[in-house]
């Protein structure tokens, strides 16, 4: 009985375990308008990617990935390419109001 229920049991949460870790990430595609070295306040130093009035955190400064996720938003800013930021569990919008990091950052080709 106990191998049945195994056996039935598998594919199902296979199935769902690979929908749901689909849907838990959300892409944000723009072309960077702006970006900011240092933007500070209460949260301290950051660097920030902008399209317009829609600003994403990237993180801190003194972090390397983070410099590594700016690298790439100037990169894109410079060449006028898209750029695509992954966040994880977070709509775009969301994203930018929690202030959250991406998960990950992509320059799309033309």
């Amino acid at each position: 009985m106990f191998i049945k229920t195994l056996l039935i049991s598998l594919p199902v949460f296979a199935a769902f375990a690979g929908q749901s870790s689909y849907a838990a990430t959300q892409s944000c595609v723009f072309a960077p308008t702006e970006t900011r070295v240092g933007q500070s306040g209460a949260k301290e130093a950051y660097l920030i990617v902008c399209n317009g009035s829609e600003c994403y955190n990237l993180g801190l400064g003194t972090d390397d990935q983070a410099r590594n996720r700016y690298s790439t938003a100037l990169t894109a800013l410079v060449s006028g390419k898209q750029l695509q930021l992954t966040f994880y569990n977070r709509t775009c919008t969301q994203a930018q109001a929690d202030f959250v990091t991406p998960t990950g950052t992509r320059l799309l080709a033309d």
